[in-house]
């Protein structure tokens, strides 16, 4: 639970917060030293790891590191003896991979553009790594991009864009 962003802001409270012992000392919680993780920042910028400290750099501040999320472009390619085609792309993932925030997370992917071709269905709108099918025809591929936001059970988000290919080819 992050600490307040304004009022009143307490050593107990950031304790609470990051850990540590008594007697509660500021000079404990130095961003990278042991209590508070690398990069903590709140509502006043970062906590310092070094020099001058002081309660009001933990307005807004939280031990839980900040959600965030990548997935990769995923493509698929079939082939037969005819002008089009279904193809899948079940042979590759988005490898969609939070980090940060508290587990569990949910997914939550979007379709936001098709460039050419058909917009390909989507396996499942709420799993970590879906796959998507097409029919496609030869010579026009099915390109479009989708969203996936992630929700930790802190009601954090962070979402990626990616982009999934889907290709015919004809034989003929």
């Amino acid at each position: 639970m992050a600490l307040p962003t304004s009022g009143p802001l307490s050593l107990s409270d950031i304790q609470g917060e990051f850990g540590g012992s008594n007697p509660i000392s500021l000079s404990e919680y130095y961003a990278g030293g042991g209590l508070v993780p690398s990069g903590t920042s709140g509502t006043n910028g970062p906590v310092p790891t070094s020099g001058t400290i002081s309660i009001s750099n933990f307005y807004g501040t939280s031990n839980v590191p900040a959600l965030s999320v990548t997935a990769s472009d995923v493509s698929g390619m079939a082939s037969g003896f005819s002008f089009s085609g279904t193809v899948s792309s079940s042979g590759d993932s988005p490898d969609t991979t939070p980090s940060g925030g508290t587990a569990p997370y949910t997914y939550a992917w979007t379709h936001l553009s098709t460039s050419g071709g058909v917009t390909p269905t989507i396996s499942s709108s709420t799993a970590q790594n879906p796959f998507w099918v097409a029919t496609v025809d030869s010579g026009d591929p099915s390109v479009s991009t989708w969203r996936v936001t992630v929700t930790d059970s802190a009601a954090q988000t962070a979402s990626d864009d990616i982009t999934v290919t889907l290709t015919w080819i004809d034989l003929n």
